[in-house]
């Protein structure tokens, strides 16, 4: 039995490098609002529509 659970946790930890539920497409630094607004611009500027966004509240 401890060698299933010594498997499962070693393919685990290999598949969390390579499957990603998203792509990383680039990395930036600044303000969130500005970033966001920079990234709205940009999929406006490559044919893409905005219809919705998500903020969550912070408490």
């Amino acid at each position: 039995m401890p060698a299933i659970v010594m498997a499962s946790v070693s393919i685990y930890a290999r598949a969390q490098d390579q499957l990603r539920p998203f792509e990383l497409a680039y990395t930036t630094s600044g303000n969130m609002a500005d970033v966001a607004a920079q990234i709205k611009q940009k999929l406006a500027a490559n044919g893409f529509e905005v219809v919705g966004s998500y903020a969550p509240l912070y408490q």
